[in-house]
């Protein structure tokens, strides 16, 4: 019965994706494309961790370091650039 319930959300899950990529433009697919990389990746170090191999699941946070901290920068320098510049002839 578990698995018939499993099955069942997977295909849920691939129709609910299917239709957001016919309706969606590039920038939500790029979005969308990230959050399920990234929802991956934690069911990843979860099942690791909950099993027992820290090691592993250590190691694999240290390979997502670069990648998270190449996408903070690009979110900052995205918000320094749609900030209004500073007005200093203001009296």
């Amino acid at each position: 019965m578990p698995y018939i319930i499993l099955i069942a959300g997977i295909i849920i899950g691939l129709f609910a994706l299917y239709r957001l990529f016919i309706n969606a433009n590039p920038a939500q697919i790029k979005h969308a494309m990230r959050v399920i990389i990234i929802v991956i990746y934690v069911g990843i170090l979860l099942f690791f961790a909950l099993r027992g191999l820290f090691v592993v699941s250590l190691a694999l946070l240290v390979l997502c370091v670069p990648f998270v901290i190449s996408y903070f920068k690009a979110k900052m320098n995205k918000q320094t650039k749609l900030l209004p510049p500073k007005n200093d002839d203001a009296e």
